[in-house]
């Protein structure tokens, strides 16, 4: 009588999974909208090698080597990042970036709902002087402890360019009492991004832009003590911390 063994599941630990993604970003895959689907696949094709008894430096070792190794990966990243649409072109072109090729139909499919949300920093890195106030601070540059900061507040010259974060369309709003200057990004059903106390618009109210699009500069309208940027993403509603939308690093 014919019997099979099917290996017991293996999972990997919180260290493990770090150990990812640190390696994953010392690799150069920095692109934010496709770290966390690659995270995902990388470590789903490694734990399925430790399942059959692999050390864990062999099967991570192995899964990499599915997608390509560092080129293959940089590879998928050069593609997500030019693809004109997404959801066909690069797929197609990722058929000869892996032999994981299974994995990389996820993240390519994933990869179209993803483009529609904010994933970059709204203005030129060298313009940054300081982060001044994180999101979900309290009490610190609030005067009362009721509010919560719905952003993160960077402070930079007076007049630097604002760009959107993503594709999106404009709604402009005049709000001095809080927001100032201030621009509405609709990126999609689910986000939408807001950039605030701008000294000036560059765009005009439903205009429709794409990803690295001047819309604005950087202002001390409304409620503000000097020029910074205020910026929120929103997703179904709700602030969520802007920092999981760009990369600092």
């Amino acid at each position: 009588m014919h019997s099979s063994t099917v290996p017991p599941a293996a999972t990997l630990t919180d260290a493990q999974v770090a150990h990812i993604v640190a390696d994953l970003k010392r690799r150069g895959l920095l692109y934010v909208p496709l770290l966390d689907d690659l995270v995902d696949h990388v470590c789903c094709l490694t734990e399925t090698r430790l399942a059959h008894g692999d050390p864990f430096e062999d099967a991570y070792a192995a899964a990499l080597a599915d997608f390509g190794g560092t080129r293959g990966l940089r590879r998928v990243q050069r593609r997500a990042r030019s693809a004109a649409s997404p959801h066909t072109t690069l797929l197609r072109r990722m058929t000869y970036a892996s032999s994981a090729f299974v994995a990389l139909l996820f993240v390519a499919l994933s990869f179209n709902a993803s483009a529609q949300q904010p994933s970059a920093l709204p203005f030129a890195k060298e313009h940054l002087v300081r982060v001044s106030a994180e999101f979900g601070q309290v009490g610190k540059i609030w005067r009362t402890t009721q509010q919560v900061h719905r952003g993160v507040d960077f402070v930079v010259p007076e007049g630097t360019p604002i760009y959107a974060t993503g594709p999106g369309t404009v709604e402009l709003r005049d709000e001095p009492q809080s927001y100032g200057l201030n621009i509405v990004l609709t990126h999609s059903e689910t986000y939408t991004s807001r950039y605030s106390h701008l000294s000036r618009f560059a765009v005009e109210d439903g205009q429709a832009v794409e990803q690295g699009d001047l819309i604005g500069y950087a202002g001390n309208t409304g409620r503000s003590t000097g020029p910074h940027l205020h910026y929120e993403v929103l997703r179904d509603g709700e602030p969520v911390d802007p920092s999981g939308y760009y990369d600092l690093d």
